[in-house]
This record gives structure tokens, C-alpha cells and sequence, in this order.
């Protein structure tokens, strides 16, 4: 868990982190790698927003799992009533 107060730095601090994957795996030439960070580093930016952004982000991810091999379940966790068990 991540204290409330600290949730939008908890997300920015994540989208860094895929941000900087991203270009590192774009740098050694690993394209279908940097494609997939560039896809999720929005994701959190939609978990932070105030506004609704649900639909957006289900449309990333089914995205996702869809373009990406490996990720084709990703969608179906979404979809879940409850993801509760990591």
C-alpha cells in the first residue's frame, strides 16, 4: 500500500520509470520491447487523472493485449470483478 498523500508521486514516480525503460530498450534496438513501454507509460497518468478515465484505460490495455504477444491476458485481469490476488 502507498499512503494517500503519496499516490500521485507513487504514479509519476512509475511512469518514469517505463518512460526511461522505453528509451533505454529503444537504444539497444529492442523495438517491440520500447513499443509496448511506450504504450503502458500513460497508464498511470489515467489512474491519477480526477476525471474519469476508465475507458481510456481499458482501451490501452485491450491495446495491449492485442499487439503484444504475451499480453493477451492482460484485458481479461481488467475485466475482473476483483484482481485481488497479485
Amino acid at each position: 500500500m502507498i499512503q494517500q498523500e503519496k499516490y500521485q508521486q507513487a504514479l509519476l514516480s512509475l511512469n518514469s520509470v517505463l518512460t526511461r525503460a522505453r528509451w533505454m530498450a529503444a537504444e539497444v534496438g529492442a523495438s517491440d520491447l520500447a513499443k509496448l513501454l511506450d504504450a503502458a507509460e500513460i497508464l498511470p497518468k489515467y489512474i491519477a487523472q480526477s476525471d474519469d478515465a476508465t475507458e481510456d484505460f481499458r482501451s490501452t490495455v485491450e491495446d495491449i493485449s492485442n499487439h503484444f504477444s504475451g499480453c493477451s491476458h492482460i484485458i481479461g485481469q481488467f475485466d475482473q470483478e476483483c484482481a485481488c490476488a497479485w
